[in-house]
């Protein structure tokens, strides 16, 4: 499961959740996403950050 944040063409934002990128893309393009405050078909999504695993390091530091 992946969650979006998404927007309108009114700038109403909210989250959707999908199976996959390509399943956002799939419903956006059969017309299937749709604003839930203005029910505006037009919608996109907003850039997102990723974040890792807190605590997770790819090496080990020592002391001497």
């Amino acid at each position: 499961m992946i969650v979006f944040e998404l927007i309108c063409s009114a700038n109403h934002r909210f989250e959707g959740w999908f199976a996959s990128a390509d399943d956002f893309t799939s419903q956006k393009e059969r017309g299937l996403l749709a604003c839930p405050r203005c029910a505006d078909k037009s919608i996109e999504k907003l850039l997102t950050a990723k974040i890792g695993r807190s605590g997770a390091r790819s090496e080990e530091h020592t002391s001497e």
